[in-house]
């Protein structure tokens, strides 16, 4: 959001105003609990704030934040503070895994910034869902606010940190406040110097936005957004942009002249997907569906298309909860039976009937029959009959993506996280979020050929990387059959992979039997 976000927090003392802000929704158990409330403890885990101010000296704002700091001083020193108020270690982690599994971020840049004692009034935390049961009771826990200096995240939690979820209308609430304040106090200071620009409001070219979200005319924030801009519409980012940013962005895992490099690292430039803490990306891992929610949720801003419903299998507290019910209502993913299965793996086919489906491409545009612009799969008769349109006006419009061969589809074969990559940058070209990008392996739907260019051209060389994951890392020997590799872990990553410092919660992502593409797209 801003760089400053911090010091902004700090000197306009956001966070106090924002637990009396949380404390005055529905589902606190204090609003009707006075008594309670003589119990409820803020507490402030984390001030550094010499070193939030520091940056930010300058001008009539100097006097303000030697101010704000005494300020804070006097929060930190009230006699009324019960000592023994203490965030538990395992609440704070428990918040921290949660926002670093949801939102793809690193653990190492999150940090509590205060806590609040609270109690809720049921088991849900007061925020209750249609169809998930919550048991009757008073929760003793807490209220969390935690950064990573560009974003703001409120949770609620149980005392131990068992049960943890985002507080999404608070959230919103402060990223807004932030938002507003930091365009009064820009404008102000613009007004002394005699400069027009505000930060959040520029009209500065440079201003984009580059994740999937944009700010609205209020000055709110989506929480995929990283730069704030004055148009509710999404810019294009120019090629040289992107690519001076992807420039910036390595793997171990994915070598230079790896065939997906070129979709990965400027997915990974817009923040619509992230590597790991270890530095790989591990392009041949599976994906599932509360993988790919996630991503979508990150890489498309969509009218919503339909009402988001409740899943017998995806709670509240699930990492990738928000994520799924956005997905489900922008018309990527479904459901039926009430379940969504978000540990089931996806296969090419259900990554590609998803985002034919999200972005309406149910029909084609040119004059060309479908089974014309099918022509240039060797394996075309292996489309499922009801998808045939969908396959054909995702080939006429560039979103196709082979490795090895451009004409074999393969659709039954599980998705990897490299072609994912390659399918989710196709889709943003297509709806001019990005420039193309020339890889020898986006299907020309014209000639059924390669799109043979230079600038992302692979060296046979390193074909070997994808071919040793088509055949080992996806592939696993069992009694003389092959069966994929199910290794992947549940929903510890912002896409619901490990992060790769610690270990995974639970089994394989198919540990209750489920095959791939199992799941309805």
């Amino acid at each position: 959001m801003h760089q400053n976000l911090l010091a902004l927090l700090w000197k306009t003392t956001l966070l106090t105003s924002l637990l009396a802000i949380a404390a005055s929704l529905p589902g606190v158990a204090n609003a009707a609990n006075p008594a309670s409330t003589a119990a409820s403890e803020t507490v402030a885990t984390e001030k550094p704030v010499e070193m939030l101010l520091a940056d930010d000296h300058s001008g009539d704002d100097s006097d303000d934040s030697m101010n704000d700091m005494d300020d804070m001083d006097d929060m930190n020193s009230d006699d009324d503070m019960d000592a023994d108020a203490s965030l538990p270690d395992a609440v704070a982690t428990a918040v921290i895994e949660s926002i670093a599994e949801t939102e793809n971020i690193e653990v190492s840049s999150l940090r509590i910034l205060e806590a609040q004692q609270q109690n809720w009034p049921n088991g849900c935390l007061g925020l209750e869902a249609a169809g998930v049961g919550c048991t009757q009771a008073i929760v003793p826990g807490w209220i969390v606010v935690a950064t990573n200096s560009e974003q703001v995240w409120v949770y609620r939690t149980n005392a131990t940190g068992s049960n943890v979820a985002y507080d999404e209308a608070v959230s919103q609430t402060v990223r807004t406040r932030i938002v507003r304040t930091t365009e009064t106090r820009t404008s102000t200071s613009s007004s002394t110097s005699g400069s027009s620009t505000a930060v959040a409001g520029s009209s500065s070219s440079s201003s984009t936005t580059v994740s999937g979200s944009s700010s609205s005319t209020s000055g709110s924030m989506s929480s995929g957004s990283t730069t704030s801009s004055s148009s509710s519409s999404s810019a294009t980012i120019s090629a040289s942009q992107l690519e001076a940013m992807a420039s910036r962005i390595s793997f171990s895992d994915v070598s230079s002249n790896y065939w997906a490099r070129g979709f990965i690292t400027r997915l990974a430039a817009l923040e619509i997907i992230r590597g790991f803490p270890d530095g790989s990306y591990r392009p041949a891992e599976a994906v599932t569906r509360a993988q790919f929610a996630a991503m979508i949720n990150k890489a498309f801003e969509r009218t919503m298309v339909r009402e988001a419903v409740s899943f017998s299998d995806v709670s509240s507290s699930y990492w990738a909860y928000s994520a799924i019910r956005r997905a489900y209502s922008m018309g990527f993913l479904n459901a039926s039976g009430g379940s969504f299965n978000p540990t089931a793996r996806l296969t090419r086919l259900d990554i590609l009937v998803s985002l034919a489906r999200g972005l309406g491409y149910t029909s084609v545009t040119t004059s060309r029959s479908v089974d014309s612009i099918l022509s240039v799969y060797s394996d075309a008769a292996s489309i499922p009959s009801e998808y045939r349109v969908l396959i054909a006006a995702l080939t006429e419009r560039g979103l196709m993506v082979n490795y090895p061969n451009t004409n074999r589809l393969e659709l039954t074969r599980v998705a990897t996280r490299s072609e994912t990559a390659a399918y989710l940058y196709q889709s943003l070209v297509s709806i001019n979020r990005v420039e193309a990008i020339s890889s020898s392996y986006i299907v020309n739907s014209v000639s059924g050929s390669m799109t043979n260019t230079s600038t992302d051209m692979e060296m046979e060389a390193d074909d070997d990387m994808e071919m040793e994951m088509e055949t080992d890392d996806d592939m696993e020997m069992e009694g003389g059959k092959k069966k994929p590799n199910c290794n992947q872990g549940i929903g510890n990553g912002a896409e619901g992979c490990d992060p790769g410092n610690s270990a995974p919660r639970g089994g394989s992502n198919d540990e209750t039997g489920r095959t791939p593409g199992s799941g309805k797209p």
